[in-house]
């Protein structure tokens, strides 16, 4: 699907912004930006922070064009970033995981063979991540 001018502006807009939000949040388990790039040159030298800058943009552009612009706006930065920096180390491309994951889980729900199961599989994620909170004390891993 072919996106018109306005919308890429927004979605620039919407990029620069999240990248802006992370500049003001410390590195750090507490703070939920414990993952980061470790990319390198064709030097073999280690990204510096502008180049990790522009990769995320270039990740967080990807979603806002594939998986939404409402996915980009509402993703918090962090969760955003992290989930980004994640799907890169593992080789996966994440506007397309987030696409399968709602994908999924609603072919899964609405499907009256499946549908309880599909539920109880969504309660079993957000069992793992209040988990998470509760261990580690990590700010950023909600929608709200």
């Amino acid at each position: 699907m072919k996106k018109n001018a306005q919308y890429l502006a927004l979605i620039a807009h919407v990029v620069e912004s999240k990248l802006a939000e992370l500049d003001g949040v410390e590195l750090g388990v507490k703070t939920g930006r414990q993952l980061q790039f470790a990319g390198v040159d064709g030097n073999g030298a280690a990204w510096s922070p502008a180049e990790k800058r522009t990769a995320l943009g270039e990740l967080f552009t990807d979603v806002g064009l594939r998986a939404g612009l409402e996915v980009l706006f509402e993703t918090p930065a962090v969760l955003l970033e992290q989930f980004c920096v994640m799907a890169q180390a593992n080789k996966h491309d994440a506007a397309q995981l987030l696409n399968i994951i709602r994908s999924s889980f609603l072919v899964a729900y609405l499907t009256p063979e499946t549908n309880e199961r599909a539920y109880q599989h969504l309660e079993g994620i957000e069992a793992l991540r209040t988990e998470l909170i509760s261990q580690r004390g990590v700010a950023g891993m909600t929608m709200q």
